[in-house]
């Protein structure tokens, strides 16, 4: 190794490195290109590159009959659609649950009490990696009591009381012959088609549209939105018996008489 001096201090003369030849260079480059791509793929995903799971999940789903007689529901899920389905009286509850998971398949729970059957994935708000719906067939008169926290929800056909919620879902009342509906989604739309006259309706949204249909009356309206339209074709009396609330942060807002 060569010797220079400067300032009376001897230091070690550093000769740069002699070139990568051609092949040589571009095996570096495509090693480099091999460790860069990977992150710049995860950026769809993540921040910061910090690894996501992306693999696909498995499915499954199982269906089971409810003895007894059912007179309300009360379903929690963490991520997946509830959908309820009337049947007549003396038809049995069936309950189908649909599974999406990556490892192990979640735990569900069901029980009947004075009554009341109550659906829940509690395993799915753990850290797990899955999802859990629900299909019940319900008879028409029974009361629901329905949170997701991502999914849709969607009753048809009932005439007993009905709350529902989700983070980030549509909600649709379809065919409803309910005298209160309480209704809110926090990114989704709201859809409500009621056939009877109902005594207090409310739907309500952070994002999305509502839109509430009732049949011809009068009613005591509280409609509005912070950034969409609004559109009342229903008859008005603040002094109604018959109330209706429908609430958006961002979309459109319409309470309309059915035709």
């Amino acid at each position: 190794m060569m010797m220079t001096k400067r300032f009376g201090r001897v230091r070690p003369f550093r000769t740069a490195p002699s070139p990568l030849p051609r092949g040589n260079l571009a095996m570096a480059r495509l090693r480099a290109a091999h460790l860069v791509l990977p992150c710049v793929a995860l950026t769809l995903l993540t921040t910061g590159c910090s690894l996501v799971w992306t693999g696909s999940l498995k499915s499954a789903q199982r269906t089971y009959g409810v003895d007894g007689t059912i007179s309300a529901l009360s379903a929690t899920t963490h991520g997946g659609n509830i959908e309820i389905v009337p049947v007549e009286a003396g038809v049995p509850v069936k309950v189908t649950e649909k599974y999406k998971y990556d490892d192990a398949k979640p735990q569900t729970t069901h029980t009947v009490k004075d009554g009341r059957l109550t659906l829940d994935s509690e395993d799915c708000s753990s850290g797990h990696h899955c999802e859990v719906g629900y299909r019940v067939l319900l008879p028409r008169n029974a009361s629901v009591d329905l949170h997701t926290s991502g999914g849709d929800v969607t009753v048809r056909g009932a005439s007993g009381g009905i709350t529902a919620e989700t983070s980030g879902g549509d909600i649709t009342i379809e065919d409803t012959k309910t005298r209160t509906a309480k209704v809110k989604t926090s990114g989704g739309d709201v859809e409500m088609s009621l056939g009877a006259v109902p005594d207090e309706v409310s739907g309500r949204t952070s994002g999305g549209n509502v839109t509430i249909r009732v049949p011809k009356g009068t009613y005591a309206v509280d409609a509005g939105t912070s950034g969409g339209s609004r559109k009342v074709s229903v008859t008005t009396d603040e002094g109604s018996a018959h109330k209706i609330s429908a609430r958006s942060s961002g979309g459109d807002v319409s309470v309309l008489s059915q035709q």
